[in-house]
């Protein structure tokens, strides 16, 4: 490893130990948890000690003084003044400034010598020794202009985890690489099945000319098939390889791209201390985040939309000491950050216990600013008023201040937790406190869409977000604006009608009369009916940005590029969803759009247990042509997993898998209340009939053999058990 290799690795590895250390003060400041205290201190010696090794001088002045600040305040047990602990804060500021400076100088003048003074007042004030050897160590500091580069000895002498620091730009190009590889091997699949059709013409165009050619000819002509078959035969299992080598490359890149997030957000906790400290507030924030690892493209578009909510929690929702204590509630205020796996989605959470949200203050905002009138107010619900929120600009504050009240709030929030397939829901109690519901895919790269056509032109869905397609009469549409779904009981639902003509200019034409093709989708709450001229079916996709000349581009978030070599454009489905595209011009409906609905028929989910990764796959596309969710999962420990945070509709399994087999995971699932009229299909190349026998004996809904496969079979089977 070269010398600026390990630097960039040091400063790399040092800003964790400074945000854990972060983390650990804010809990110390709190509690006083022996243990966090010990982790602090190890921190901090360690830290000061790599800084010496690697020549950080001004690294290892200011751990060294933040170290005997740490290790006053324990022999106190942290029953020191604030001033003590903001300086300890100042120094680990100051410590994350030097490991981020530019090498060119350009950063900000960082005040060594201003912290130098402070902690040796800090010092004499509590009749102890100034720390006599920072001055010297502060001159060093001050004249040098370089690094002072260590010897090879005690480079060796360094240890490493094994772990790596990649260039975020080089493993955003390996991901493109990988997912183009895995693309072109599809490609190729697809036009092996090009030619297999030629090689059916070719066969049929000989038999029928056999009884005019001569016999010899005749002969060369066979010869000739036999070797294109057995050549296909050898590029379908070339293919085949190179696609399976594709999809294990890609899933060794999606691993390496992904973040645990409470790395990410470890230094949350000091950025709401110091927040709510500024407001003369006392807040304290929970995280629990632990095992939930996501892309980093995702990440990054989850990071400015969680501050603010952050932010807008500790400044809108957490009341003063003063207003908690007169409402009944502890002075410190509550702050919930979770997250969890979601099938293919993380669902992240933030939960307040302020004050709330009112939905009557709400109403009077909107109609101040013009969003609805005085009338539309009072017959609106209070779930209704709670979306409005999210309309641009929307505030309720009178004033503007560093945090909140410029009008770039919530809507902004929506926008960029859409633009990376995400969506927002609210959920709020005057007087008890709000949550929001943040739920993003886990990662961003080759996945399904849905082929449309749409007056001539050809467009793409993400699959995911479409619920079901449909064949509406046009005499269900109500007011052009609204589509009627029944629901049970003879009760019909309107779902908001997305109106082309505000999205694409082009398309200047009414509905058309008759049947309609229209497609439902829906992403969290919201959910909207899209008239199509045709549907043209389910495609295995590569998405990619539309590039900067076209970033204004609201309607699509960028093209798909199908394995059939076709460029597509993808449809920004949150901005299919914005109220302002229906088809209605009467605001309270309009506003539905954004609020919950009952769901008209949910997607059914199939769960795929099958440790065979050609199986699995082979059986996906097939049960995705019954336009149902699936969930994978490679093996009977991972589906048992998947079915505790995924509601699952039908289980299709293999028998024979590693850690958890099929039969034993089936026994799991009977033997919880929970699962017990579950269907499970067992899916095996064990054929016997003891076998079959034995599974139903446990409970198995259905019995296929992969030696016996027939896509008509399977189709059939999982048919009767998913259609009421």
């Amino acid at each position: 490893m070269s010398l600026d290799s390990l630097i960039e690795k040091f400063r790399g590895v040092a800003l964790d130990r400074v945000e854990k250390m972060n983390t650990l003060l804010v809990e110390i400041e709190r509690d006083r948890a022996d243990t966090a205290i010990d982790e602090l201190q190890r921190e901090i010696h360690t830290l000061k000690g790599e800084a010496k090794m690697m020549g950080f001088a001004d690294v290892n002045l200011v751990a060294h003084l933040t170290e005997h600040l740490i290790l006053d305040a324990t022999t106190r047990e942290f029953d020191v003044p604030a001033v003590v602990t903001e300086t300890m804060f100042e120094g680990l500021d100051i410590l994350r400034a030097l490991l981020t400076k530019s090498p060119a100088g350009a950063s900000a003048p960082i005040d060594l010598a201003g912290f130098v003074d402070r902690v040796t007042e800090i010092r004499r004030g509590e009749d102890r020794q100034p720390i006599s050897e920072a001055s010297e160590v502060f001159d060093a500091v001050r004249t040098s202009s370089k690094f002072t580069r260590v010897d090879d000895h005690s480079l060796l002498r360094i240890q490493t985890s094994g772990a790596a620091r990649v260039d975020l730009a080089k493993l955003e190009r390996l991901g493109e690489v990988t997912g183009e590889i895995l693309l072109t091997a599809r490609r190729v699949g697809f036009q092996l099945g090009e030619l297999e059709r030629l090689r059916g013409d070719y066969a049929r165009m000989r038999d029928r000319l056999e009884q005019l050619l001569p016999q010899s000819l005749i002969q060369q002509l066979r010869s000739f098939g036999h070797d294109l078959d057995g050549g296909l035969a050898e590029f379908r299992t070339s293919i085949a390889q190179t696609e399976q080598w594709g999809a294990h490359l890609d899933a060794q890149t999606r691993e390496l791209r992904h973040l645990p997030l409470e790395q990410a957000l470890q230094h949350y906790p000091r950025a709401v201390r110091d927040l709510a400290a500024s407001q003369g507030k006392r807040v304290r924030l929970h995280q629990d985040v632990t095992g939930v690892e996501v892309d980093r493209l995702v990440l990054n578009g989850l990071a400015d939309p969680l501050l603010h909510l952050v932010r807008n929690a500790v400044d809108h929702g957490i009341e003063t000491p003063e207003e908690r204590v007169k409402a009944a509630k502890e002075a410190e205020g509550r702050i919930w950050l979770t997250a969890e796996m979601a099938g293919d989605s993380i669902r992240v959470s933030l939960e307040d216990d302020g004050a709330g949200i009112d939905p009557a203050k709400i109403a009077i905002k909107a109609v101040e600013r013009g969003l609805i009138d005085g009338p539309t107010s009072r017959q609106m619900s209070d779930d209704e008023l709670l979306g409005l929120i999210f309309e641009p600009g929307f505030s309720t504050r009178d004033h503007v201040t560093d945090v909140s009240g410029r009008g770039i709030g919530m809507d902004i929030v929506r926008r960029q937790i859409g633009a990376i397939g995400g969506t927002v829901e609210l959920e709020s109690t005057p007087g008890e406190g709000t949550t929001f519901t943040l739920v993003v895919p886990i990662s961003s790269s080759i996945g399904s869409v849905l082929a449309l056509v749409i007056d001539g032109h050809r467009f793409a869905l993400p699959a995911k977000d479409v619920e079901r397609v449909d064949f509406i009469e046009h005499e269900d549409l109500v007011d052009q604006s609204m589509v009627l779904v029944p629901l049970d009981d003879d009760e019909f639902d309107e779902i908001p009608l997305l109106d082309w003509r505000k999205l694409l200019p082009s398309i200047a034409r009414d509905i058309p009369r008759g049947r309609l093709t229209m497609v439902f989708v829906r992403r969290g709450r919201r959910a909207i009916a899209i008239w199509v001229d045709d549907v043209l079916g389910e495609r295995e996709a590569m998405t990619r940005p539309l590039g900067q000349f076209l970033a204004g581009v609201r309607v699509c978030r960028g093209v798909a590029i199908t394995n059939a070599g076709d460029v597509i454009p993808l449809l920004n489905v949150n901005e299919l969803l914005a109220p302002e595209n229906t088809a209605s011009n009467d605001p309270r409906r309009s506003v539905r759009a954004t609020l919950e609905l009952p769901r008209v028929m949910r997607a059914k989910t199939v769960l795929v247990v099958e440790d065979s990764e050609i199986t699995r796959a082979l059986v996906t596309s097939i049960l995705r042509g019954l336009h149902v969710q699936v969930v994978e999962a490679e093996d009977g420990w991972i589906g048992w997993q998947r079915l505790q945070d995924t509601d699952v509709d039908l289980v299709l399994t293999d028998v024979q898998m590693p850690r958890l087999d099929g039969l034993e995971l089936l026994k799991k699932i009977r033997g919880d209340a929970r699962f017990v009229d579950l269907p499970v299909v067992i899916l095996s190349t064990l054929g016997e009939a003891a076998d079959k026998e034995r599974a139903l004996k446990l409970g198995a809904s259905a019995y296929l053999v992969k030696l016996n496969f027939q896509e008509k079979e399977l189709l059939r089977t999982v048919r009767r058990f998913l259609e009421p």
